[in-house]
Order: C-alpha cells, then structure tokens, then sequence
C-alpha cells in the first residue's frame, strides 16, 4: 500500500505504479481505524493522507496508470 500512496501524494514524478493486494480503504473497516486512531489520532481527517481511496478522489484528474493484482 504505501508505494500507491506515495505515488498519489506525487503523482507528477510516476507514469505508472502496480501494487499486489494492497489495503485501499482502511479508514472503513475496523482494524484500520484502530492503527489509525492510534498512528494518528482520532482526527479521521487526517487518516485520508494514507488512504488511497481519498487520495484518488482528491486527485481525479491523475494520468498515471495504476494495476492492481488481488
């Protein structure tokens, strides 16, 4: 998970990022509000830096090309 992270938070420096079962959208289930409540407090807002469900609709118009292997 973190290398589509860090590819939506600098998407301009990548053409294309595959990931191999990442987590996408932690802050909806239970275990994930809990590292994030603990990582980061209970601020859900600052949860969606490291959620790449956020991060993708924080950023539509990205042109990288993003494979994902379940």
């Amino acid at each position: 998970m973190a290398n589509i992270l860090k590819v939506l938070q600098c998407f301009e420096h990548y053409s294309a990022i595959s990931a191999f079962a990442p987590v996408a959208n932690p802050t909806n289930c239970p275990w994930g509000q809990k590292a994030f409540t603990n990582y980061l407090g209970d601020n859900k807002s600052d949860w969606e830096d490291y959620d790449a469900t956020y991060l993708v609709r924080k950023h539509p118009n990205v042109s990288t090309t993003i494979l994902i292997d379940q």
